[in-house]
């Protein structure tokens, strides 16, 4: 006897998830400071501070969903 699972398309559940991009978190923590960020959002101080100034080139998904996950719990 066999048995199957079937497994939800992983593309597609990431695709409804509201996530800023870069470029809007960037903007957003223009007026925040990192230490306050970091608390908030459990991302390490040099990760919030990379993404305020644009160098955090390929942020991991992770520290997306967290930084968004932030901003929508303190708009």
């Amino acid at each position: 006897m066999q048995c199957s699972v079937s497994t939800p398309n992983i593309n597609i559940l990431i695709e409804n998830i509201p996530m800023l991009t870069p470029e809007e978190v960037k903007n957003k923590l223009k007026d925040r400071v990192p230490d306050v960020v970091s608390a908030g959002s459990g991302l390490h101080a040099n990760t919030i501070r990379a993404l305020k100034k644009g160098t955090a080139t390929k942020p991991s998904y992770e520290t997306m969903k967290k930084i968004s996950d932030y901003f929508e719990a303190n708009a």
